[in-house]
């Protein structure tokens, strides 16, 4: 068993004409290389088609959340001389050996996970609601979303003025909003 990751660039076909064949396969080889290099004995990764790569791990490996998490981060890092117009997005899933699911139905479900994904944030990554990760679940796993997004900086304070009905400034809506 372990966890099976998707990756899909955002809209390959406009960042090919926007950033230029060369920029474009230069970024596609350096996603390659972080995937291709993951520090886990047992990862293997490959590239499904023209914008969709895969990951898996063994299950003796990080929780799908923190799997997820991680490769992200690395991709943001790894990517962000492109600007931001190279993107990426990551679903992953788990499978356990002998007790399903099929390769089809578990790529499915990576697959919703990963369009869940590409409804956010750039280099979101979402973990398959079966997955019964429990780590991504409860106090411990909001206190970990939280501190991860706060260290990668996934976490933004926007500011609105309210005015009372005299035009005078009442007070400062100060939401936060972080990526998790």
């Amino acid at each position: 068993g372990g966890s099976l990751l998707l990756i899909r660039v955002a809209d390959l076909a406009d960042v090919n004409r926007d950033l230029g064949r060369d920029t474009t396969d230069r970024a596609l080889r350096t996603l390659a290389d972080v995937l291709r290099g993951w520090p886990h004995d047992g990862a293997l990764a490959g590239r499904l088609n023209g914008a969709d790569f895969a990951l898996a791990l063994p299950a003796s490996n990080p929780t799908a959340h923190e799997f997820a998490t991680r490769v992200a981060s690395a991709l943001r890092s790894a990517l962000s001389g492109n600007g931001d117009r190279f993107v990426v997005h990551l679903g992953a899933a788990l499978w356990s050996h002998g007790a399903g699911p099929s390769a089809g139905a578990l790529l499915a479900r990576a697959d919703q996970a990963l369009a869940r994904a590409e409804g956010l944030a750039p280099f979101a990554a979402e973990v398959d609601a079966e997955a019964g990760d429990a780590m991504a679940a409860g106090e411990q796993g909001w206190h970990r979303d939280l501190q991860d997004a706060l260290a990668e900086r996934r976490a933004r304070l926007a500011e609105y003025v309210v005015l009372d009905r005299g035009g005078a400034v009442s007070h400062l809506e100060c939401p936060l909003r972080v990526q998790l």
